[in-house]
């Protein structure tokens, strides 16, 4: 019986989140009101990634853990936000565990996919996120993240003031993938962390099930995947290549994976990724609201040197390759 009932309520969750079938354009059927929000933080999950998305909810995104002269008001106004996470199905059946069912009802911001995960399903949880973002809220701008990256609030709203309302797509970009066969020739930003403004947003969601429909590999890379569907909408609007284009920002995303692992951070980007353990992000994450600038003119930190002392500011004049820190940098992103 008790099963039973979890399912009952589980079906009844994914009535409500399925709404939006990733082949279709979005066309509101009423003209319900909608929230609106100057910030969409897109993000794919997986039901057994709960701590990570309790964490960006309660404190990695939460203006009340940064300093007043860090984060100001007009910050806070720039990135008033909402939280969108599109989840699939697991084989294990964890949709249906009683911690991911009361996860799921505490919060609006789970959205399910009835779709089995794995890597390759990554474009679709985009797109499907695309078009119900489009249907749910009225936004300015849609920011996709991973649900392991940390975000500088304060440098990422000083990067989205700088922004136009239109014609957006920028991130840390790159004219290629190699991984790619056959290898791609058009602009893409790496799924770190990525800004699309609403109407691109929508003239990818209008795209038709021929011009979404397309393979990039074996490893299928959502980002790469993201920037042909920028293309490909900007042909079919007749818009040209300088107009809507993958616009780069050098530091929006951490150049080396290497020192992340080493616990190295620049704290000049909008995002940090690739440290993937729970633990080392909630230490970089605290090393980063408690980092004294005015002490470390360089903002190079080290945030794991030992047990008794998490934070270090890092002189740039050292050669800080040296044993101690066992920093191997193999290649940038």
């Amino acid at each position: 019986e008790r099963k039973s009932k979890l399912s009952v309520f589980l079906k009844h969750k994914l009535d409500k989140t399925i709404q939006v079938d990733t082949r279709k354009e979005v066309t509101p059927k009423s003209k319900v009101s909608k929230k609106h929000f100057n910030v969409i933080f897109l993000i794919p999950s997986m039901p057994e990634n709960q701590d990570f998305r309790d964490a960006l909810r309660s404190k990695w995104l939460n203006f009340s853990y940064w300093k007043e002269t860090e984060l100001k008001e007009s910050h806070k106004r720039t990135l008033h936000y909402k939280l969108v996470f599109i989840i699939g199905k697991t084989e294990d059946n964890q949709q249906s565990s009683p911690d991911f069912l009361r996860e799921l009802s505490r919060n609006d911001d789970m959205h399910l996919m009835d779709i089995f995960e794995s890597r390759i399903i990554l474009k679709e949880k985009i797109l499907f996120g695309f078009r119900l973002s489009l249907k749910l809220y009225e936004y300015n701008y849609l920011i996709k993240i991973d649900h392991d990256t940390l975000v500088d609030l304060p440098n990422l709203a000083r990067g989205i003031q700088k922004l136009p309302r239109e014609l957006v797509y920028s991130g840390k970009c790159f004219s290629f993938l190699r991984r790619l066969a056959p290898i791609s020739t058009e602009r893409y930003c790496i799924g770190a962390g990525y800004i699309l403004t609403r109407d691109v947003v929508e003239m990818i969601s209008g795209l038709s099930d021929e011009e979404t429909d397309m393979t990039l590999g074996l490893e299928e890379p959502e980002d790469a995947y993201i920037g042909q569907l920028v293309r490909k909408a900007r042909e079919k609007h007749d818009i040209s290549y300088e107009t809507l284009r993958s616009y780069s920002v050098k530091d929006s995303v951490n150049r080396y994976k290497a020192d992340l692992l080493a616990g190295i951070f620049h704290f000049s980007n909008w995002f940090y990724h690739g440290i993937k353990e729970f633990e080392k992000m909630e230490k970089a994450f605290h090393c980063r609201i408690n980092a004294d600038f005015a002490a470390c003119p360089s903002l190079l930190y080290w945030y794991e040197r030992r047990q008794d002392q998490d934070c270090v500011c890092l002189d740039l004049k050292l050669n800080y390759r040296h044993a101690d820190l066992e920093v191997y940098r193999k290649r940038p992103y």
